[in-house]
């Protein structure tokens, strides 16, 4: 399978559909040169792949998953630190407010 972009002579591309049109237009004519060159089981039609999704790479989608749970984690992680930590402070300034009350009387 080949892809083929298509420019003028002022380098603008050129459409796909005038592309496909003109390929379409000379197909046994680029059979034909096809055979010569590469023998008689080489076969030439123009396909039209635009609808379809690019395909992703694995290793993308794979590195992106372990930073997204990587991030998750640590944010969870933050979280729960953070709520044991305010327990903690809680429960020492009341203890030094009782201590301290318990001092004064």
């Amino acid at each position: 399978y080949i892809s083929i972009i298509a420019s003028n002579t002022d380098y603008k591309i050129i459409s796909a559909v005038e592309v496909k049109r003109k390929l379409q237009a000379t197909n046994e004519n680029i059979n034909n040169d096809l055979k010569a060159i590469f023998g008689d089981g080489v076969s030439f039609s123009v396909k039209d792949n635009l609808n379809e999704a690019p395909q992703q790479d694995p290793t993308v989608v794979i590195v992106l998953s372990v930073l997204l749970a990587v991030t998750v984690i640590s944010f969870l992680v933050f979280v729960v630190i953070n709520i044991l930590r305010n327990r903690k402070l809680k429960s020492h300034s009341e203890n030094s407010d009782k201590a301290s009350l318990c001092s004064s009387d």
